[in-house]
């Protein structure tokens, strides 16, 4: 599961209020700004770089490929697969 799936399931659980939603927005406020700057492989199996995740909608950040920018809240079309792991 990547960690825009975890978002998204601890979100769902605190507004059902099933887990304290204090706490977890503030843990998911850090989460959010911990993934700017990540890679992430998309569903179409583009490599991209998260640059912005918005709170109202995290698992659809702006990201960037090469040179071209997409905001996955309006291309719906693409989502985040997972986290993108460089071999050494």
């Amino acid at each position: 599961m990547s960690p825009f799936h975890a978002y998204q399931e601890l979100y769902d659980l605190a507004f059902r209020k099933e887990l304290n939603p204090i706490i977890v927005m503030n843990f998911l406020d850090f989460v959010t700004k911990a993934m700017e700057g990540k890679k992430v492989i998309l569903n179409d199996g583009s490599i991209a770089t998260v640059l912005v995740a918005f709170r109202n909608e995290p698992n659809r950040p702006l990201v960037k490929i090469e040179n071209r920018y997409i905001d996955l809240r309006k291309e719906r079309s693409l989502f985040i697969q997972e986290m993108y792991i460089e071999e050494r």
